[in-house]
């Protein structure tokens, strides 16, 4: 069909990729929503563009295609982070990058997807009061646990890096002291 108004048109085109990802069409809704996305940009439709991220994340994580996903997710992350905007869905978003940084074995980003997390569920649960906002595999006791386990691997993780610099110091200037008594009780013979 045909619109006057070519914001509706973009708007229309996303919902049918969004359809095509419900119909496992990944393909197809990735590149339609890729086709879509710079507009958005344009006209600095923040939502829209979020959304568009966020499925074509949907979509390369069902595809199999991990690294692209991560990157959408990420973007999403950007986005929210800018406009404090976040669907209920979306929040979905964080569980992905914490598995991913588990995945990696990256303390720093797990940490700061859970705290992102967090972040989102009080924006979720302030503008859903009169609704019971579902995060589907954390609930808050488990994310703050959570939260306190990593900062607290990360302090370990510190503390074991201070010794051992300490360590690998005290070896250094044994060593130091060696070598020059070695070389002064040379120069005596």
């Amino acid at each position: 069909k045909e619109f006057k108004n070519k914001e509706m048109e973009i708007l229309f085109l996303n919902s049918e990729a969004l359809n095509k990802y419900s119909l496992k069409l990944y393909r197809e809704s990735i590149d339609e929503l890729e086709k879509n996305l710079p507009y958005l940009i344009e006209q600095e439709n923040e939502r829209q563009e979020m959304l568009s991220w966020f499925f074509m994340g949907k979509n390369y994580v069902a595809l199999g295609d991990h690294k692209k996903a991560i990157y959408c997710f990420e973007k999403v992350d950007s986005l929210f982070a800018q406009t404090n905007y976040l669907r209920d869905d979306m929040a979905e978003n964080y569980y992905y990058l914490i598995e991913d940084a588990q995945r990696n074995k990256n303390l720093k980003s797990e940490l700061y997807y859970t705290n992102r997390l967090i972040d989102a569920e009080k924006l979720l649960s302030a503008q859903y009061k009169d609704i019971a906002v579902r995060i589907q595999k954390y609930d808050t006791d488990v994310l703050l646990a959570t939260k306190a386990w990593i900062e607290n691997a990360l302090r370990q993780k510190g503390a074991r890096n201070k010794w051992l610099v300490f360590g690998i110091s005290i070896i250094s200037l044994s060593m130091l002291i060696l070598l020059m008594r070695h070389f002064k009780e040379k120069r005596k013979f």
